[in-house]
């Protein structure tokens, strides 16, 4: 997000600690205590939806859960309408997804999780989260705003493990050099096509 940031600071360069780094020793600790804690090793499936690239990163993930933290998990691959219902139903440990934003700000994507939300299907909810949410909306101080924010990204990530960012995709795209004047967003609808036009060769 370019904006939501204090001065020329995006929010992810002003938020960045949120994040962590990468810490496989610690993550390993914790998953062996809550294996003790459960008494046993966990069956745990991952679901992800039936896309060339959802596939990778679910096989990708599978490895790396096994790597550092010796956890078993089977991926289970299924297609995005029925991904949508299970999810939707709360019928899972886990998922891989997405998100796009609508527009050039982190409340986008924030808001979602909110008690209330109509998108918020994780069951997650909690007080502090919506009133950080509720008290950023009516904010006018920038400063002000990008700390509740950035309270509310914690509680999300680091405080309840919500959600677990994992990367920022990239497109590549092939345009006919005869076509001029595309316009590609980085958030909302993808193309603009309002200014293109096709060159006669």
């Amino acid at each position: 997000m370019d904006s939501g940031g204090p001065g020329e600071q995006t929010f992810r360069e002003a938020a960045s600690e949120v994040l962590g780094g990468f810490d496989p020793e610690r993550a390993r600790e914790l998953y062996q205590r809550s294996v003790e804690e459960i008494g046993e090793e966990p069956n745990l499936t991952l679901l992800v939806w039936d896309e060339s690239r959802e596939r990778d990163v679910g096989t990708f993930l599978q490895s790396q859960f096994e790597e550092n933290l010796g956890a078993k998990v089977e991926v289970r691959v299924l297609p995005f309408d029925q991904l949508v219902e299970q999810t939707a139903a709360g019928d899972y440990d886990f998922y891989h997804g997405g998100s796009i934003a609508a527009y050039n700000d982190p409340m986008d994507f924030l808001e979602v999780w909110t008690t209330d939300s109509p998108l918020n299907q994780s069951g997650f909810s909690n007080a502090e989260y919506d009133r950080l949410i509720a008290d950023a909306k009516a904010a006018t101080d920038p400063t002000r705003r990008f700390q509740q924010l950035a309270q509310a990204e914690k509680i999300l990530i680091e405080d309840e493990a919500v959600v677990a960012p994992t990367f920022h995709p990239s497109f590549t795209r092939l345009i006919r050099p005869s076509v001029e004047g595309l316009v590609f967003h980085p958030y909302g609808v993808f193309v603009d096509f309002k200014y293109a036009s096709i060159r006669k060769e």
